[in-house]
């Protein structure tokens, strides 16, 4: 999988600007919320490998990743790379205008 996606975004023109991928988990260590008692999803958090592929593309691009998981908010930048995950946390836990809330979701990851 890392290799096929590194082969695609080597075929990505040098014009396109910004670039997007959607992941279920983060792509870096620094994305892993540590627990007390680990367990087996946390073997899924952290691709570095994805993540190294990603911050090769970044220079000259706006490269945004939007993933999952830990339904906790996160937004941050590392090697060049923007990592939004779960802007909403878990969608049952809200009570509220579902399209006010997406509205605003998609308002903080320009594409």
């Amino acid at each position: 999988m890392v290799a096929s996606l590194q082969r695609d975004l080597e075929q990505i023109p040098s014009e396109i600007a910004k670039v997007a991928v959607a992941l279920h988990t983060s792509p870096f260590l620094s994305c892993i919320e540590r627990k007390q008692v680990p367990d087996f999803f946390d073997a899924y958090e952290g691709c570095t490998r994805v993540g190294e592929v990603l911050s090769r593309c970044a220079p000259g691009r706006a490269v945004t990743v939007i993933s999952g998981h830990r339904h906790k908010h996160l937004d941050i930048t590392e090697d060049g790379v923007r990592v939004v995950r779960s802007p909403v946390g878990y969608l049952n836990d809200f009570h509220g205008d579902y399209q006010a809330k997406a509205a605003e979701v998609i308002g903080q990851v320009e594409l």
